[in-house]
């Protein structure tokens, strides 16, 4: 499945509920698309614009790293030129490795922070802008940062 199509089947998703399945048009009029649009991601013949993933965005409220991962991907499947498409490949794998060692960096750094005996380090996460409660189970006593 293409990443247009899947992005209408997470609002289809979004819009239904336990009794009535949102239809082709129900999401065409919601996103301000014809539903021969939806047919033509359903079968690759083309990609979603940036505009409409911004529509579909109203409903679904991605985070800004889903959003920048949803419109490279329709970007990349949007280029027919091989070596434009290369770039963007090469910008989504660089993308990815980047965000992973941040994320993992992150992960480290909180991990270390809220260890037993370790709270000094938070002083020095100027990320952690709002207060954090936690319980230090080592030594039996709440902590406020």
């Amino acid at each position: 499945m293409n990443t247009s199509y899947r992005i209408i089947e997470l609002v289809r998703a979004r819009m239904s509920n336990e009794f009535l399945t949102a239809t082709d048009t129900d999401i065409s009029k919601t996103l301000g698309i014809g539903r021969a649009t939806i047919s033509s991601y359903k079968h690759g013949k083309s990609g979603m614009s940036p505009e409409t993933l911004k529509q579909a965005n109203k409903i679904l409220q991605l985070s800004d790293a889903q959003m920048s991962e949803y419109l490279l991907a329709i970007t990349l499947e949007g280029t027919s030129d091989p070596q434009t498409r290369s770039l963007w490949r090469l910008l989504q794998k660089n993308l990815a490795g980047v965000s992973t060692a941040i994320l993992a960096v992150c992960a480290l750094g909180l991990f270390y922070a809220f260890s037993p005996g370790n709270h000094e380090i938070l002083a020095f996460l100027p990320a952690l802008t709002f207060p954090v409660r936690y319980i230090d189970y080592a030594k039996g006593h709440k902590c406020q940062v």
